[in-house]
């Protein structure tokens, strides 16, 4: 397999367009495997409620994120931006987010402060006017960037606000990647000051303990981003690979790194985190959706898929890939007895002994040394 290079310089970053469309074209390549482990939806189950009580006229998706309302708890999550095949994708989704009513996640908006000539992609309230965007922004380079800037640049482009991603997993994989990630809790409070903020992982999840010092800085929103869907770290690799197809992932120790959406959603079902908590990450079928929204997510979102729909079949897709989602969520909604979001935040679940047993331990990760001494 490929040996993963650790290279302890400094790490100029250099030609930021060209690896942002590698990362698209390994993401699209479907020979390749860029999704690994599960997101351990499988491990939890509704209660079906054979007297609803209810119409499936009467059932509701609205809901609200950032203060704006919205027709679903769903959102494009952040993926791609600054590739050279950004300006159509971006805009394409923009026009599919306002004819949705959804959210949209913009892909790093780094790339216009090295190639101001990409702000056209990023410029999206003319396609978009009414719904929530966000731009998004990697903590590492926040410490690069004065707040003020960062938070000029969101308002120039009309943003509601910004994701702020950690992503140590994916940029360890990078020759050329981040090696230092101390300092990181400074710039994102300085940032949460400016606008409204989503700190969100990039495949590998938030511990409790994580999302609280997040919230407690200031971030208006917690997007777990968990494993089950794209692993970045194979992404890394195999942009990296002038032989994919011989990369060997069973020797990789980061393919499945990580902590399961589900699982991740579960742990951080407490009353301390209502209302705070966004769900990505190996959202699949509508199941997966509607089950982010019981476990308490505000709104679920998606990247991978729908970016394949976007490529393929541009804005017209992209409705139609959520449409579906809409209907069958609204079909699972009637069959809990729920008419709205808020109806379905507290459907009955049944989760597998597996599941009860890990959302225990991530809630109190430790605990296991003082009792077995």
């Amino acid at each position: 397999m490929k040996t993963v290079t650790v290279n302890t310089a400094s790490h100029q970053k250099h030609n930021i367009l060209a690896r942002k469309t590698r990362h698209l074209d390994v993401c699209l390549d479907p020979s390749n495997r860029v999704e690994s482990s599960s997101s351990w939806f499988d491990q939890l189950t509704f209660v079906h409620n054979p007297l609803p009580e209810t119409s499936l006229d009467r059932v509701t998706l609205s809901a609200s994120f950032l203060d704006k309302p919205v027709q679903a708890p769903f959102f494009i999550s952040s993926m791609t931006g600054g590739s050279q095949a950004g300006f159509r994708i971006n805009h394409d989704l923009a026009r599919a987010a306002q004819t949705l009513g959804i959210p949209l996640g913009l892909g790093s908006m780094r790339v216009l402060f090295h190639h101001p000539e990409a702000k056209p992609q990023f410029d999206l309230r003319a396609e978009a006017p009414d719904v929530p965007i966000f731009g998004n922004f990697s903590a590492v380079q926040l410490k690069e960037h004065a707040p003020e800037d960062v938070a000029a640049l969101c308002a120039e482009l009309g943003l509601d606000g910004i994701a702020v991603h950690l992503n140590p997993g994916q940029e360890l994989c990078q020759d050329e990647g981040d090696r230092d990630f101390t300092g990181l809790m400074g710039p994102i409070e300085s940032i949460a000051k400016r606008t409204a903020v989503i700190v969100k992982e990039t495949g590998f999840g938030i511990p409790p303990w994580t999302a609280r010092r997040l919230l407690n800085a200031g971030a208006r929103y917690v997007d777990v981003a968990g494993a089950g869907g794209t692993n970045w770290s194979r992404v890394e690799i195999l942009r990296g690979s002038r032989q994919k197809k011989s990369v060997d992932f069973s020797a990789f120790p980061f393919a499945d790194w990580g902590i399961p959406t589900a699982l991740n959603l579960a742990a951080l079902g407490g009353r301390h985190f209502s209302g705070s908590i966004l769900a990505s990450g190996g959202l699949r079928t509508p199941l997966d959706f509607a089950k982010a929204i019981a476990l308490g997510a505000v709104s679920a979102g998606t990247a991978l898929p729908v970016i394949r729909q976007v490529v393929s079949g541009g804005a017209d897709a992209v409705v139609q890939y959520w449409q579906d989602i809409f209907t069958d969520v609204k079909r699972i909604m009637l069959l809990t007895g729920s008419t709205t979001v808020r109806d379905l935040s507290a459907a009955p679940l049944i989760l597998s002994e597996t599941m009860i047993s890990a959302v225990r331990q991530l809630k109190h990760a430790g605990d296991w040394r003082r009792e077995t001494g």
